[in-house]
């Protein structure tokens, strides 16, 4: 595997993070621009965003409720 398939390998879109964390893409993007939710790579108009900061992440949010709660205690 070279270096660039390992690094787009680790990429999420934002539809499928959204799905993982059962939040709308819309809820990913408003977090997006509120800078509440996890953090994001923009190339063009597409985010992504890596795997392994997605886990840190959600591993931040431990004990802190719910991923609404959370989004509303941030902004």
């Amino acid at each position: 595997m070279t270096g660039q398939t390992q690094l787009t390998g680790n990429l999420l879109t934002r539809v499928e993070v959204a799905e993982l964390l059962n939040v709308t893409p819309r809820t990913l993007y408003r977090w997006e621009l509120s800078r509440t939710g996890p953090p994001s790579i923009k190339v063009g108009r597409a985010a992504f965003y890596r795997r392994e900061a997605l886990n840190a992440w959600l591993l931040s949010l431990e004990g802190a409720g719910s991923l609404a709660t959370v989004a509303r205690k941030q902004s």
